[in-house]
């Protein structure tokens, strides 16, 4: 049944009415916004296919044609907006009307978030005419109020004024002028860096130009709009328009360089760099963009890295590294009961590089919640978005996929959960078709929260993943950051893992975290591993990911008995007051407590079984507890050696050498644990200290996925 439509201006006014009101936040957003998840209660949050068909194909229809709770298949509405846009509960909100003058509000979903474009004018301007195609409508608070939803950014599509789809009453008269005079227009709205209005100017020059050189110079311009749009593929475009001999040699060959840049194609960048350099050998800046792309280039082939620089651009407020991905002897095969994952074609020995790679969309977080509303859960079903910093990753995701599709469309190939994939490009110039609801899935279920790399912090710091997608706040106050890294997402989860990652802004180094052979299928903690937890406990850290650990680590907490499990975190609570309290007869019960919880692993007996994170947990106290009690330096080299072998490691050790001949499991500060092995050895034997020099660097290469702030984090273990 058709629904009755309100007059016009009725609509009009309680729209301006209530975008002059504040933002409303019910409790089950508030609930949301806390990360907890809320099952939607609307119809249009079910996942729905988007619209396949060509708009050419579809039907014409009116507002007064909709009926609610529907997808008009085969169908097609044209409207106008007739004022100008707000932003509510993450959506763009304006009111829309059809040739007939029926009015109804349209919501459209997944566009840019006000982070990266602060004003909804420059996405859906006053008087923008546009074509929804398959139209939803469905009820709002009464059965009497319904809006217009789109959450497929392809199922709308945005008419310039020049379109002959545009109806006769709503089209523009043209632009009145030369194509140079529109072009010096153009030119105006750059300097106000007013870029969507010069993007339609320089094509509006484009289609008036009367010469071939008018045609290239209006092309260059709009070259230069779609590189600052971060659309590099109509950069592309646009610059491989130009053939005139003196462009070619000036800004369209520097512009058409810049458009690879930003695909990342170093190669033809330099290519184009090269034919400029050689028609301009002194233009200074094509001098300095070869030397920048030359970088690229090496770090791209060879894995070499400044790391110095890497943490100097990190610093900076979006957190983005320019460097070029690094991918070692890797490749994406299927993983018996876990899908596909990463496997090793060559031997990588510990510490040596896998891959570090950029992320194809990042996000760091602001550095406090304003209000909840801002930062409110988006849910659909069986694809949940449990954090504002997961939304932004998804509005990046779907402009990428939008304006540069030939360069990012790998990232639909990624784990979506349930989803079935949607999202298509039929042939070179066809219609992209993109699924939202696949889309936020993948970022679901592949985008990564972490924290970044700080050298600063004596090998201690690491990546860490937020259980809880709050927002808060970790290491001294700097705020996480969210991406998704597309080689990177195939290395399925183990909490035994064979390979560590790290992460300086929005790149992530993969070393091997032991010696491995080819056909090893890398394994990383999608979530950290703690001290006492119990087999639920530890499953359920992972319930995210819709899969259950079966490594090592996890088959011993099979079986340990439910009664031991609970003993042990009362036995670590008596050992850290011991420790606290640094006394003889409190090292005599921390020495106790070891033992104790020596006795209650009898599967982690040998150097090969599975590792112990919680005895790893009281070397620290452990060897504090022996200087105090004053047992001797070999007596703190056994209890070393003995923490090491719990965690996995094969050592043989004596008073006069020091062997690593398997590694372990890294755990948190193991850097530091072989800085206290040093010392020990400069008493007894300085001739192996060498030796656990070596291991310690080792050991901050793979934590920290660099050992050039090594002496600065040891100085101690720096050779002389």
């Amino acid at each position: 049944m058709a629904a009755i439509h309100p007059p016009r201006e009725e609509v009009i006014a309680n729209f301006h009415a209530k975008m002059a009101s504040p933002p409303r936040v019910d409790a089950a957003q508030g609930l949301r916004a806390l990360g907890l998840y809320i099952p939607p209660s609307s119809p249009a949050e079910t996942p729905y296919a988007p619209c396949t068909v060509l708009v050419g194909a579809l039907k014409p229809m009116f507002i007064s044609q909709l009926k609610s709770q529907r997808h008009h298949r085969g169908r097609k509405l044209i409207v106008r907006t007739c004022t100008p846009p707000g932003r509510r509960l993450h959506a763009i909100v304006a009111v829309v009307e059809d040739e007939n003058g029926t009015a109804i509000l349209l919501y459209l979903h997944n566009m840019p978030t006000a982070t990266t474009v602060p004003s909804p004018d420059t996405i859906l301007p006053e008087g923008t005419v546009c074509i929804i195609k398959e139209p939803l409508m469905k009820p709002k608070t009464t059965q009497t109020k319904y809006c217009i939803r789109v959450d497929h950014v392809t199922d709308i599509v945005f008419l310039d004024g020049a379109d002959n789809r545009v109806p006769d009453a709503w089209r523009k008269p043209a632009l009145s002028g030369s194509s140079e005079e529109i072009r010096s227009q153009g030119n105006a709205h750059v300097k106000e860096r007013n870029w969507s209005s010069a993007l339609q100017l320089y094509s509006d020059a484009i289609d008036k130009a009367q010469t071939k050189e008018e045609e290239q110079l209006a092309h260059t311009n709009r070259a230069l709009v779609n590189l600052r749009l971060g659309r590099y593929e109509a950069a592309l475009s646009d610059s491989t328009q130009l053939t005139c001999a003196r462009i070619q040699t000036t800004k369209g060959l520097f512009r058409l360089a810049m458009a690879h840049y930003g695909l990342r194609d170093y190669e033809s960048c330099r290519n184009a760099l090269l034919r400029l350099l050689a028609a301009s050998p002194e233009e200074p800046s094509a001098k300095s963009e070869l030397v920048r792309v030359t970088a690229r280039l090496r770090e791209q082939s060879t894995g070499r890295y400044s790391f110095a620089s890497m943490y100097a651009q990190e610093r900076t407020k979006a957190g983005l590294v320019d460097c070029a991905s690094y991918y070692g002897p890797v490749e994406v095969r299927e993983s018996p009961g876990r899908g596909r994952g990463l496997f090793l074609t060559k031997p990588v020995s510990v510490g040596g590089l896998i891959l570090c790679e950029t992320a194809v969309v990042f996000h760091r977080r602001a550095p406090t919640l304003q209000n909840v509303a801002d930062f409110m859960v988006v849910n659909v079903q069986g694809c949940l978005l449990d954090s504002e910093a997961k939304r932004e990753l998804s509005a990046q995701a779907h402009q990428e996929l939008l304006h540069n599709f030939e360069a990012c469309h790998p990232i639909l190939n990624l784990y979506s959960g349930v989803q079935e994939p949607k999202s298509t490009i039929t042939e070179p110039g066809a219609e992209v078709i993109l699924d939202s609801f696949q889309i936020n899935s993948i970022i679901e279920f592949n985008a990564l929260c972490v924290e970044d790399n700080f050298p600063d912090h004596g090998g201690e710091a690491s990546h860490v993943k937020f259980e809880a997608a709050d927002g808060s706040l970790i290491n001294n106050g700097r705020p996480p950051s969210d991406g998704v890294w597309l080689r990177a997402s195939y290395i399925n989860h183990a909490c035994y893992p064979n390979c560590h990652r790290v992460f300086i802004g929005d790149m992530v180094i993969v070393r091997a975290a032991r010696d491995l052979a080819a056909g090893t299928e890398l394994l990383a903690t999608y979530t950290e591993p703690t001290p006492f937890d119990s087999l639920s406990t530890a499953q359920d850290k992972l319930r995210r990911w819709e899969f259950v650990c079966g490594c090592d680590l996890c088959e011993a907490r099979k079986r340990v008995a439910e009664h031991e499990s609970a003993r042990r975190p009362s036995i670590l609570k008596k050992v850290a007051e011991a420790f606290t309290q640094a006394t003889p007869g409190r090292s005599e019960e921390v020495l106790r407590a070891c033992r104790d919880i020596d006795a209650m692993y009898p599967s982690y007996a040998g150097p090969n079984q599975t590792p112990c994170i919680e005895i790893w947990t009281l070397s620290f106290p452990r060897r504090s507890s022996l200087l105090i009690l004053k047992k001797g330096t070999m007596a703190i080299i056994d209890a070393i050696a003995t923490a090491l072998q719990c965690v996995g490691f094969v050592v043989s050790h004596s008073h006069e050498r020091f062997e690593i001949a398997k590694w372990g499991m890294l755990l948190h500060r193991l850097p530091a644990v072989f800085e206290q092995l040093h010392e020990a050895y400069r008493e007894v034997n300085p001739r192996v200290c060498p030796a656990i020099r070596d291991y310690a660097r080792t050991a901050f290469l793979v934590m920290v996925g660099e050992d050039e702030t090594f002496g600065k984090a040891f100085p101690s273990l720096v050779s002389r």
